[in-house]
């Protein structure tokens, strides 16, 4: 959906003018080829995700959207297992927005619990909870090589999410709806158009697409 929205289009529109440009006029050009690379980098897309990092965004992004003929803004806000007092006031005021909160992660485990006298991440998701306010979990499976997706995406996760499910359930209460299980990665690839030829992303998507 996101793909489809008008300042996506424009941007996608930019970077292929930008690299027509690039190609063109700057091949011999040091200092100016090196500049219109790194805005480049900037535009293409998938340059808003993460590294790892548990505190690679420090502030939190809005995407506006439609679906149905209504219209959302998806917030991304800091992770809230990174260094909480660097992102604290960023997570508050966006959950004090919020319908339902997504909660994101690439492992099958339940967040971890606090120790005495810290809290854990459950706890922190909790704290934010508004009395109206749903909250999802979002399983997004990595998935590094084609031939994973021969099989089912969860076949072996299946059991650890029942337990992410009940532990959650156990402390969020009727705040906490379950979860959904994706590859995210494999539906970035299947609808990326503005990428740097060569780059990690670009080298991984034809590999993707050489065979779906």
């Amino acid at each position: 959906m996101f793909f489809k929205e008008q300042s996506k289009v424009v941007q996608q529109e930019r970077f292929k003018r930008l690299y027509s440009n690039y190609q063109n006029n700057y091949q011999n050009d040091e200092r100016k080829k090196q500049a219109i690379l790194n805005e480049l980098h900037s535009l293409q897309d998938g340059a808003i995700i993460g590294d790892g990092r548990s505190d690679f965004t420090l502030k939190t992004r809005s995407y506006p959207f439609q679906y149905n003929h209504q219209n959302f803004i998806l917030l991304d806000v800091p992770g809230i297992e990174g260094n909480e007092k660097k992102v604290i006031d960023q997570i508050s005021n966006a959950t004090q927005k919020a319908h339902a909160i997504f909660y994101v992660t690439k492992t099958p485990n339940p967040p971890q619990k606090g120790e005495e006298g810290k809290r854990g991440t459950i706890e922190k998701i909790q704290r934010q909870l508004d009395s109206q306010t749903e909250v999802w979990t979002i399983f997004n499976k990595p998935i590094n090589s084609p031939r994973a997706l021969k099989d089912k995406l969860i076949n072996d996760e299946k059991e650890s999410l029942k337990i992410l499910n009940k532990e959650m359930k156990n402390i969020l209460g009727k705040h906490y709806k379950g979860y959904k299980a994706v590859s995210a990665q494999m539906a970035f690839y299947g609808l990326v158009q503005a990428l740097i030829p060569e780059t990690d992303f670009d080298k991984k998507k034809q590999k993707f697409l050489e065979i779906f």
